[in-house]
């Protein structure tokens, strides 16, 4: 008996090292991971790399037709679990919107790489590309509320300035 092995090659994280802010807004027109903006301290590089790592697990589980794990550690005191579609924070179980859970799920499967407002609007809403609208920052705001220690100052789910939004873990 054989087994049939995929053809298609691993997909790379791509990570931008730039000095110029307006390269790092590039580096996501085209999909990159991350990017590392001049200058860097350590600490950053092996976060980012370790991101990008748990990006490439996940996209290779998915290729392999398996899931993601059931619970997904999120960021600080918050764990998603994908097969109850539950949210909880310090174990307490969070009242999400659909909508809000979906555009959760969104920015985690990304691993901490940047999700444009575009791609948010596609993926969640299904919009069409030529719609602008407000609706992803009015959720995320939301979302800010409801797991940000303090959603004035959010730790975790980071605006990336005119492009989108990411997870920090």
């Amino acid at each position: 008996m054989s087994t049939v092995s995929r053809s298609r090659p691993p997909r790379p994280a791509i990570i931008f090292v730039t000095a110029y802010d307006e390269h790092a807004v590039r580096a996501f027109e085209i999909q990159a991971f991350d990017y590392l903006l001049k200058p860097f301290d350590d600490e950053r590089v092996v976060a980012t790399v370790k991101r990008a790592e748990e990006f490439l697990e996940w996209m290779r589980r998915e290729d392999a037709g398996g899931t993601a794990a059931p619970v997904l550690r999120g960021f600080g005191a918050i764990t998603v679990d994908f097969a109850t579609h539950q949210v909880k924070r310090g174990g307490r179980v969070l009242e999400l919107r659909p909508k809000e859970y979906a555009l959760l799920v969104a920015l985690l499967k990304r691993g901490g790489r940047v999700a444009s407002r575009l791609e948010l609007l596609q993926e969640v809403w299904g919009y069409a590309e030529d719609v602008m609208s407000r609706t992803v920052d009015t959720h995320i705001a939301m979302l800010r509320r409801k797991l940000e220690a303090d959603a004035a100052n959010p730790r975790h789910i980071v605006t990336v300035r005119t492009f989108g939004y990411r997870i920090e873990r």
